[in-house]
């Protein structure tokens, strides 16, 4: 009965006048989160973004993200090292994405700063640095300082796919490369024993253009997969889950 129309025809005119009217209005007082990493739609008259809590756009004008400063510290561990130049775009509460460098100069870096009593999977992490760094972001430096846990990770210039992406459709000899190379990655991530279960555009960046070098990032959802099936948390994002992840059974064919 579901897909039953059990409305009588008549009591609906189609495209009525009135209902395209109030289609329009609604799409015009839609309120659009300003932030670049948000930019979720929020319902007419909200002050606040519902999705991040931040201001929408109003009487307060907004720093955009690229001049934006951070008001966080680095640890000593870092801090001694290194100065912050700018903070990067998050969605998840797990961490603080910095871009750094170090005060002698040099190539940047990303600095990812755990929030306070939040600690890596030691297991998860030993198994992502068994996954050849031609596939994977290249960790330089990890520990604790000041009772924060931190990684410090090559910045990679170019992006994410997702950038890539919204330039326009990709060419038959890209996509072909972009696919080999994904279908690569996830060969080794799951030789040693590791599910990503979170693969999107947004993790995976480019390490260069030409020839096309996609590596993966963000392994913090990551399960360990040392049987055929094993059962896991909630947490993914849902536009790209795969299927059979919604019963919080999953395996390596997930990632797929």
């Amino acid at each position: 009965l579901a897909g039953v129309d059990i409305i009588s025809k008549h009591a609906v005119p189609a495209e009525s006048t009135l209902t395209v009217q109030a289609e329009a209005a609604s799409k015009e007082t839609t309120l659009i989160c300003p932030h670049d990493d948000c930019g979720q739609a929020n319902p007419p008259g909200s002050a606040s973004c519902l999705y991040c809590n931040r201001p929408l756009a109003g009487s307060t004008t907004l720093t955009p993200s690229e001049a934006l400063q951070s008001l966080l510290n680095l640890p000593a561990a870092l801090k001694e090292r290194y100065r912050i130049v700018k903070p990067m775009p998050t969605r998840g509460a797990e961490a603080e994405l910095l871009i750094v460098q170090a005060h002698a100069g040099g190539p940047e870096r990303v600095a990812k700063i755990y929030r306070h009593g939040i600690l890596p999977k030691r297991e998860v992490q030993e198994r992502i640095n068994r996954i050849p760094v031609a596939h994977r972001v290249e960790l330089l430096e990890e520990g604790v300082s000041d009772g924060y846990a931190y990684e410090l990770m090559e910045l990679c210039q170019h992006g994410s796919l997702r950038q890539l992406l919204d330039e326009g459709a990709l060419a038959p000899a890209t996509l072909h490369r972009v696919v080999h190379e994904l279908a690569t990655a996830l060969r080794d991530v799951h030789a040693v024993g590791l599910v990503h279960r979170d693969l999107k555009p947004e993790n995976i960046l480019i390490r260069s253009h030409e020839p096309l070098d996609l590596v993966l990032t963000d392994f913090s959802i990551a399960s360990i997969l040392d049987v055929t099936q094993r059962f896991t948390g909630v947490a993914r994002t849902l536009p790209y889950a795969a299927p059979e992840s919604l019963s919080g059974v999953i395996d390596f064919k997930s990632d797929f």
